[in-house]
């Protein structure tokens, strides 16, 4: 009277007592055990064979999903074995070939979790119909996202309509397509050649990639360099250390069997004093679940600013209103629904009286399941929640956090990321949009203030009209002067009205810049700071300063000998006369242009360099300092912190290690030198040097000058 499933008959195993499951068996060739092969056994929906051999060979074309080659012949496999996760997960602990492929390439096993609840075959993905109810994650998985429209005929399930296929399926080293055409990278658009060839959307947005070192992966795109997901090898070391972003505290520290959080514990130190010193305990979980084990935990007081906690610290804070201005990232209880397969050993218990959610049974008993269930029904630890990373892949997670701020939001070159809070307006850009530090809270122009403008604009005109009338009346007399001391006063007089002419000058083209570029000068700030126009306005500003001074302290330097020399005659007017005012001249003007000039010049760029700025590289956002680029280089490469890269290379030296970074197809990496004058928006000399600064000696002893002048 025993009854067992017809898979089981002719396995070769007794199931029944008397072994009556195993008896009168005719065996074939083609299946390892169990039962003939007929028209009407092959490809039906109990699969007899353990290879499943019985769903090759469809005489039924409607149970046909794909053709592939079975041991070297070309076949059709049915749609019973194309992704059964039922044969997956529940046959193969009983029989040994249940989780291997039919075709010879797996492509029947090519297969995808796109939930926890919905298994698919990846050719069912991005097909515009469909398969994952609850929250369509199929179709906005992220390889939807890259996709080339031109498409081809899918191999499984799709023979007979020409559907996109995704960027990240072309030359995968599966046959997607029916005509194979997806392995032949040459037929889609594509970037670079060698090892770094690889398809695009769009050949018009072509980039360098970064190289990664020491890993199976052999580079990594700019779209999604750095966006703390580890791609290969160090990557997000590397990025860290250039970001200088740090992380965050994501967890609660326990001593003496109370957890407490980052509030009470600066430095992490003296736990149990800071229990008595603004802190109070609270028992854990959020809500009250009956059944379930609390936990004891030591919290602030009183409400506080919640920016700094992260995780499940800041769930925690945020949900049980201790913090001031932050919405709670949990938008409902979980369900009986919520999680499903995500949750072991489940049951259920009721929250708050009303409702019915899972409670999880461990060695303390029943807790709550600490689980955030993200909008696409995905489920992740509170450690996940509000932590700056995309953990639920679609933002769900981070986007009602009070404690983080959206960087790239505008940008379509780099992927959305999440930084702290307190990294809005504080002077340092961490977006590689610039929005943290450009937006309707913070900005930068290149004169700040009305005031500031007004002033330089009044100033401006007033230098540039009365030092103009004074140069050319000086000019005008110059044909007149019949003695070398006036000829000589004369020609100093020009210079100091020149000179401060081109303070003038320098003034209103300072206006000019800032009213052209107005708030919009944020986002461009450094491109403008290693530009050569700033360059050249430092450049003029300083030769006039410089001039003027000079001229000032010549002239009244020879005034004073005139006076102690009054008695004597003066010389008129002679070519060797004129040949001296003339070399004077040229070596007051010479001396000041080099003085200019001088930090300019590549030979003393380890001097004069403060920084560089590398253009549409997410791995550097903003100015990088060499410091910055000797730590990028040390993680990169190799070696325990500066120790193998001492600060002593020089500028040329980490440009060349950083370049040998990126493939060079598309330009490399774009360097471009802060230079001397590019220290601030005005682009003025560097008097303000700090002692470490490698010009400092070279401004200490221009201005040591200038004040000896004065």
């Amino acid at each position: 009277n025993e009854r067992i499933a017809h898979v089981f008959r002719c396995d070769r195993f007794r199931d029944c007592r008397d072994n009556s499951d195993e008896k009168n068996c005719t065996r074939s060739k083609q299946c390892d055990v169990i039962t003939p092969l007929n028209n009407y056994t092959r490809c039906s929906p109990l699969v007899a064979c353990h290879d499943k051999s019985d769903q090759t060979n469809c005489s039924d074309h409607s149970l046909v999903a794909a053709q592939c080659e079975v041991d070297g012949y070309l076949s059709t496999v049915s749609t019973n074995v194309i992704c059964n996760p039922y044969l997956i997960t529940n046959w193969k602990k009983f029989y040994t070939r249940w989780d291997r492929p039919v075709c010879d390439d797996g492509v029947d096993m090519a297969c995808v979790k796109v939930t926890p609840v919905c298994f698919l075959h990846k050719h069912s993905l991005c097909d515009g119909v469909v398969n994952c109810q609850s929250n369509e994650a199929d179709e906005t998985t992220m390889v939807c996202k890259e996709v080339l429209n031109k498409g081809c005929f899918r191999r499984v399930n799709h023979r007979e309509k020409r559907l996109p296929l995704p960027l990240s399926w072309v030359n995968d080293g599966m046959v997607d397509c029916v005509d194979g055409t997806d392995e032949n990278l040459e037929l889609w658009p594509h970037c670079d050649y060698g090892d770094f060839k690889r398809a695009v959307v769009d050949t018009a947005f072509c980039d360098d990639v970064y190289i990664c070192k020491n890993s199976n992966v052999k580079f990594v795109s700019f779209s999604y360099l750095c966006d703390r997901i580890n791609t290969c090898g160090n990557e997000n070391d590397v990025c860290q250390v250039s970001h200088h972003v740090p992380l965050p505290l994501l967890e609660s520290a326990a001593c003496n069997g109370r957890y407490y959080l980052s509030y009470c514990l600066p430095g992490l130190l003296n736990l149990v004093q800071n229990y008595y010193s603004g802190c109070s305990g609270v028992t854990y979980p959020l809500t009250p679940v009956l059944g379930t084990a609390p936990n004891s935990l030591i919290v602030p007081s009183y409400k506080t600013d919640c920016s700094y906690f992260y995780g499940e610290n800041y769930v925690f804070m945020a949900c049980t209103g201790r913090c001031v201005h932050a919405i709670c990232p949990l938008r409902a209880l979980l369900t009986s629904g919520s999680c499903p397969s995500q949750i072991r050993h489940k049951t259920y218990s009721l929250a708050g009286g009303s409702t019915l959610t899972p409670v999880q049974n461990s060695k303390r008993g029943f807790v709550f399941p600490n689980m955030f269930e993200c909008r696409n029904r995905n489920c992740i630890p509170y450690s996940a929640v509000c932590n700056l990373i995309d953990d639920c892949g679609d933002q769900s997670d981070e986007l009602e956090c009070g404690n983080n701020f959206v960087c790239n939001i505008y940008s379509s070159r780099y992927t959305v990321s999440f930084l702290p809070k307190s990294r809005k307006c504080d002077g340092s850009v961490d977006c590689a949009d610039f929005s943290d530090e450009c937006n309707t809270n913070c900005g930068k122009r290149v004169i700040d203030g009305m005031d500031l403008k007004a002033a330089a604009l009044i100033i401006g005109i007033l230098s540039v009209f009365l030092n103009a009338i004074t140069v050319s009346k000086n000019v005008k007399t110059l044909a007149s002067v019949r003695t070398l001391n006036v000829l000589q006063d004369r020609v100093l007089l020009i210079l100091i009205g020149a000179g401060d002419g081109m303070l003038g000058g320098y003034l209103l083209a300072i206006v000019v810049i800032d009213q052209h570029y107005g708030t919009g000068f944020c986002r461009i700030q450094f491109s403008w700071l290693v530009s050569p126009a700033c360059s050249i306005l430092g450049i003029v500003s300083t030769v006039g300063s410089q001039v003027s001074l000079v001229a000032m302290t010549t002239l009244s330097f020879t005034r004073c000998i005139d006076i102690t020399t009054k008695l004597s005659m003066p010389q008129s007017v002679n070519k060797k006369g004129i040949a001296n005012v003339v070399l004077i001249t040229f070596l007051l003007i010479g001396s000041t242009t080099l003085v200019a000039i001088l930090p300019l010049i590549s030979f003393f760029e380890d001097t004069f360099v403060n920084a560089v700025y590398i253009a549409d590289n997410p791995l550097f956002i903003g100015l990088v300092t060499k410091s910055s680029l000797i730590q990028v280089i040390s993680k990169h490469y190799g070696g325990v912190g500066n120790q193998r890269y001492s600060t002593e290379i020089t500028w040329k030296t980490a440009r060349t290690l950083i370049d040998s970074m990126f493939t060079k197809k598309y330009g490399g990496v774009k360097f471009h030198l802060l230079n001397f004058y590019g220290n601030d928006a005005v682009c003025l000399f560097k008097f303000f040097v700090l002692p470490h600064d490698p010009q400092a000696h070279f401004s200490w002893s221009v201005l040591t000058f200038d004040f000896v002048c004065f």
